[in-house]
């Protein structure tokens, strides 16, 4: 997004994972954090770690030790107007 520059670092392990490394910078000067980085498994894409470097010298790390992926079918995120017919649908599409 515009609100980050970003960049592939290099690899890192973490508890013996080889994971890859994206470096977020904020374009805005004026937040309080100025760096991001996401640690993540290439080979399905999910999150490891989080780390957020704040300006005041606050360094915040999320780890994720087990992630549970949900199974759902399209279904779940399809609308079905039919089943409320009392409401009002806005379509702002257009």
């Amino acid at each position: 997004s515009s609100k980050y520059e970003n960049r592939m670092l290099a690899q890192e392990k973490l508890n013996g994972i080889l994971l890859k490394v994206i470096d977020f910078k904020p374009t805005n000067i004026k937040d309080n954090v100025f760096k991001i980085k996401l640690y993540y498994q290439p080979n399905d894409n999910s999150i490891s770690k989080i780390e957020f470097f704040e300006k005041n010298g606050n360094r915040i790390s999320i780890q994720f030790k087990k992630l549970i992926k949900s199974s759902s079918n399209d279904n779940t995120f399809h609308f079905d107007a039919s089943q409320f017919k009392a409401a009002h649908i806005e379509d702002l599409r257009e």
